[in-house]
């Protein structure tokens, strides 16, 4: 049958795939040679862009697989994939030892010394300990990751009473996950994004990424759903109603991320705490007002005010230029995040371009290589046949 065939990666994806990560390379080479400082901004941003996809993949499953759902399996190889880029993510991020003194203020032990607030974090926002934990993180994730791929692998084989005992076994690894993951990730945001202004603090900055990780994971899962059917795989697998549920998704989390944008900004302003506003001030000022602004729009406005249509719901044409937004959605969000503080003034140029490509290229790679190493369509799972009758 067609959705039983394994996807081919061509020859001609790999070698663009390669020129895009070269000029990214070439992009950051020069960037180091120019300016450092925004060069490993570019890093950081995109280092967590791409592991974000990679960890929002590996929570799609883990949740669906515990709340027992059968209208995802058909396309489970997706984000399974995509769980794939996590390893070399983890790699990436923990190269950032080297220019932390670029990135974290706190880093810099004589400016620890000269600031009060800084020596009493001192114990907690410390380099070794700091990338101990990133380590300590990634590598719980990564674990995850290939223990729920393995098992998922295995479940191809097997037959009979098997395929529900391998089932059950990924059903307890995600009911570990779910609680790890909002401990770890909670603890990931505080350091690798929020300790980048280390005297700003907000306690719904985790809630806040969270809502936009899985927001654009969902995306990417979909725009890679409809990129597969557009060239003739997934065909008796995927129809309009898995693009629907994968729409509402997407509208519900994207309504999400704004809510905890407006209760974070909406705090902060009405409370009026100097050193809770000044992360606010930096970004409503004139070089960043704009971004601030297209943030809401990009990430919100615009995939509401077009999905809360049913027709657009069930659209792949549709559906997949939202999901292209919301890529782009999500660069802003972590360039809001991270760049005001790190740069003099917003600076979006061919470097960032280049090294968003370069990154872009990077995480397709991945992902396509995994889509070609196993069947594109999990053949064993016990909810395989709810799953390609959905909604008929």
């Amino acid at each position: 049958m067609t959705f039983l065939s394994n996807f081919q990666f061509s020859v001609k994806y790999r070698r663009a795939a390669l020129v895009l990560m070269g000029l990214g390379l070439g992009a950051l080479a020069w960037g180091f040679y120019r300016d450092p400082a925004r060069a490993w901004v570019n890093i950081l941003l995109n280092n967590l862009y791409i592991l974000s996809l990679g960890a929002a993949a590996l929570f799609f499953i883990a949740v669906h697989y515990l709340t027992a759902s059968s209208w995802w399996v058909g396309l489970r190889r997706v984000p399974e994939a995509m769980m794939s880029v996590l390893p070399a993510a983890a790699l990436l991020m923990l190269l950032l030892w080297f220019g932390r003194h670029s990135l974290y203020h706190w880093s810099d032990a004589e400016a620890v010394l000269q600031d009060a607030l800084l020596s009493k974090k001192q114990a907690w926002l410390n380099a070794p300990f700091f990338f101990a934990r990133m380590a300590f993180i990634l590598g719980l994730w990564t674990l995850f990751a290939r223990l729920i791929r393995k098992r998922s692998i295995e479940q191809d084989l097997a037959s009979g009473a098997d395929q529900h005992d391998h089932h059950r076994r990924l059903t307890r690894l995600s009911a570990v996950f779910i609680p790890v993951f909002a401990l770890t990730f909670s603890v990931a945001c505080f350091d690798w994004i929020m300790s980048v202004e280390p005297h700003w603090f907000s306690t719904i900055f985790a809630v806040y990424n969270f809502a936009g990780l899985f927001l654009h994971g969902v995306a990417v899962i979909a725009l890679a759903v409809i990129l597969l059917k557009e060239r003739g795989y997934l065909e008796g697998v995927v129809n309009e109603n898995h693009l629907q549920d994968l729409s509402k998704l997407i509208l519900g989390f994207s309504t999400f991320w704004v809510c905890m944008w407006v209760n974070q900004y909406m705090l902060i302003w009405y409370t009026n705490i100097p050193e809770e506003a000044v992360y606010y001030t930096v970004r409503t000022d004139r070089d960043w007002y704009w971004l601030f602004v297209l943030n809401v729009v990009v990430n919100w406005g615009i995939p509401f005010l077009i999905l809360v249509v049913r027709r657009a719901k069930r659209s792949a044409a549709v559906l997949k230029r939202v999901c292209i937004l919301l890529l782009v959605g999500h660069w802003i969000d972590l360039y809001l995040m991270i760049a005001p503080n790190l740069v003099k003034t917003r600076t979006i140029g061919p470097m960032e371009i280049l090294v968003s490509l370069g990154y872009g290229a990077l995480f397709f790679y991945l992902t396509a290589r995994a889509l070609s190493r196993a069947p594109l369509v999990a053949r064993n799972d016990p909810y395989l046949e709810e799953s390609l009758r959905h909604h008929q």
